[in-house]
């Protein structure tokens, strides 16, 4: 019974998810014979319960970075959520090229998920 209660769980949190977008770039020939890139946005599946876990540990180590070289992590990070400008982030400890690998959207779902479910219920 309890695996049937986590599968219904899993299928009910990827719903809420949605589609994510990924890019795929094309490499088409113009008339010319030269090549041309043509990127494309696709649609794929939403990611895997597992996923948020992968979120939570490029946060954490973001977080981190940050924090050594001296900058208010949640304001950097703040700031970049905001704007998608990756100059918010830090390059140390490959910080900025983790970040890049989230998509803002989803990461403020997460965010504001995790605020709304430890919040009590009376307020």
């Amino acid at each position: 019974m309890a695996g049937e209660e986590m599968e219904a769980e899993r299928a009910r949190a990827k719903d809420e998810q949605g589609p994510r977008r990924r890019f795929e770039g094309v490499v088409a020939l113009s008339e010319s014979g030269r090549e041309r890139d043509r990127t494309r946005v696709v649609r794929e599946a939403a990611p895997a319960p597992g996923e948020a876990g992968d979120l939570e540990r490029i946060l954490a180590e973001v977080y981190h970075a940050l924090q050594e070289k001296g900058y208010d992590p949640v304001r950097q990070l703040a700031f970049y959520l905001l704007t998608g400008e990756p100059a918010y982030i830090t390059a140390h400890r490959g910080a900025r090229s983790l970040v890049t690998k989230l998509e803002r959207d989803e990461v403020l779902q997460f965010l504001l998920r995790f605020y709304l479910s430890r919040r009590s219920p009376a307020e």
